[in-house]
């Protein structure tokens, strides 16, 4: 592809922006509820086991708190200029950056469906073609031996084919925009890179999903999403924000009710089995251990660390050394909240 056809596409991505990529927090932030970006698209196809499709409407639709920026996806926004610096800069990967053309994009929405939008680190060019990039960190063990066998979170998938999907729909019948490269900075000594074909078919199941979900979304109902009830802690938690509670208010259930409540004491039985059984032998290993921190057997290395000494604040000393500071002017009231659910037999 010739220098000139790249900046042709890379103008046509600019003037289609929502949002340049230097706005600040509060604009994306605004402009991230109005749609599905990259991230909800994973939580939407059920990739996400951190967050449910409830969770994520209730988000979109004002009735709970967008996700909080936390550590790690600000360390992730940090490294984001070193990966795009390391990655390697070869022709089995590229022939030439975005960077190199001293340009980065901005929020894109997707020309046919506008209420889905990318907001992609980086582009470039490959040998086959412009291509979607998308920086990553990820730290831990378990993290970094999934990488390191060809493996890479799912949602990172949804991500990049949502990518590919919203920039590719500017330039119909072009070879552009159909591959993605993921590059992960793991645990801060080693770059993996995975390549990501685009998939017609995988995303025609997913953006059908998606314009369900924003129907939702626009109607702020709830109904098709309530009940689509799995094992994730995360639903648990939607439905208490969806049903906060009423105090001195008894409902009478229906009688097939009696039917879960049954099978939730059965599994709440097999439950306290199966952690007195896993303490049980967790007992023994740490009999056979003693005083070490670290273990080993031919097949299994094992840990189990000590916590250092930490302090903690002492209120009952303070109050008798300051006995006429009034602590309850430093409190502060907190929203309410469901409690765990409790059964048993009437």
């Amino acid at each position: 592809m010739t220098e000139s056809k790249i900046e042709q596409m890379i103008s046509v991505l600019k003037q289609n922006e929502i949002l340049p990529h230097d706005c600040d927090r509060e604009q994306w932030l605004a402009a991230r509820s109005s749609g599905i970006g990259g991230s909800d698209l994973g939580v939407i196809v059920g990739l996400n086991k951190y967050k449910s499709e409830l969770e994520l409407l209730l988000e979109k639709i004002g009735t709970a708190a967008p996700t909080k920026s936390n550590l790690p996806m600000r360390a992730g926004s940090f490294m984001e200029p070193f990966l795009r610096a390391e990655f390697p800069n070869t022709d089995e990967y590229w022939e030439k950056s975005l960077q190199t053309c001293n340009e980065k994009i901005g929020m894109i929405r997707h020309k046919e469906y506008p209420f889905i939008f990318a907001n992609v680190d980086d582009i470039g060019v490959s040998k086959f073609g412009p291509c979607v990039i998308e920086y990553k960190t990820s730290s831990g063990m378990a993290a970094y031996n999934g990488w390191k066998k060809g493996d890479y979170p799912q949602t990172y998938y949804a991500q990049v084919q949502l990518y590919m999907e919203v920039l590719g729909s500017y330039f119909p019948g072009e070879p552009a925009f159909d591959h993605a490269f993921i590059a992960a900075l793991l645990n801060n000594n080693k770059i993996e890179v995975r390549f990501v074909q685009k998939d017609k078919e995988w995303l025609d199941m997913a953006l059908g999903k998606a314009k369900a979900f924003w129907d939702a979304v626009e109607r702020k109902d709830t109904t098709d999403f309530i009940f689509c009830v799995d094992g994730k802690e995360a639903t648990l938690k939607a439905i208490s924000k969806v049903f906060p509670g009423e105090k001195e208010n008894e409902k009478e259930l229906p009688q097939e009710s009696n039917l879960t409540i049954m099978e939730l004491e059965a599994a709440l039985d097999t439950q306290k089995a199966a952690d007195a059984e896993v303490n049980r032998l967790k007992s023994l290993l740490l009999l056979e251990m003693k005083d070490s921190t670290k273990a080993s057997t031919d097949m299994y290395r094992v840990s189990w660390p000590v916590n250092n000494t930490r302090k903690v604040f002492d209120k009952t000393s303070f109050l008798e050394a300051h006995p006429g500071i009034d602590l309850d002017s430093f409190q502060k009231e907190v929203s309410p909240y469901r409690m765990g659910l409790k059964v048993k037999r009437a």
